[in-house]
């Protein structure tokens, strides 16, 4: 997949991608918080978040007494994303080839929802120094093959190198791959 155009962002482009991913990839996000049995309490990283429906649902399972931290590479995503901040809720521009400038054990699980595709350069994804890290690859391969050929592998890539295991199909064409840090 090529490279997003970070020049093309815009807030008329964020509300579409706000409505789009709306149904489908939020539906799929929600797979995998329920796949990671998420504790009240604990502190989530969003890598990628969008306009944040997916955080704000996180924050929800995490209550008052957790924390979750939406960033993605987009202002205008994360402008949206701002308006549903809470005590328990942040959102930052921020990407994936950055985590590392996050302290050890500065989160209980970090979580990429229909991302991976994205990331021109899986090799240097920065992946957190402890807890869980999970990715979910909700593009339904069966509709397009041919525009998903490969995401599998790199998502089984991006794990193994972390030292887990990619998952078996979660359904509907969807992976859920997590590693555990210790």
């Amino acid at each position: 997949m090529p490279a997003y155009d970070f020049a093309l962002d815009s807030s008329d482009l964020a509300k579409t991608y706000e409505h789009v991913s709306a149904n489908h990839q939020f539906r799929a996000g929600i797979q995998l918080l329920d796949a990671l049995q998420i504790a009240p309490s604990s502190r989530l990283l969003d890598v990628g978040c969008g306009t944040g429906a997916l955080a704000e649902y996180a924050a929800g399972i995490t209550g008052p007494g957790g924390y979750v931290l939406g960033i993605d590479p987009l202002p205008h995503r994360i402008a949206l994303a701002a308006l549903r901040a809470r005590s328990n809720l942040e959102f930052r521009v921020g990407n994936a080839y950055e985590l590392s400038d996050f302290p050890d054990q500065s989160f209980d699980v970090v979580y990429l929802n229909a991302v991976l595709h994205w990331l021109t350069d899986k090799k240097s994804l920065a992946l957190p120094p402890a807890g869980h890290f999970a990715i979910i690859t909700c593009m339904d391969a069966r509709l397009d093959p041919a525009k998903y050929a490969g995401l599998a592998e790199d998502d089984a890539h991006v794990i193994s190198n972390a030292g887990g295991r990619a998952s078996d199909d979660a359904g509907g064409g969807r992976r859920v791959s997590a590693v555990t840090f210790t």
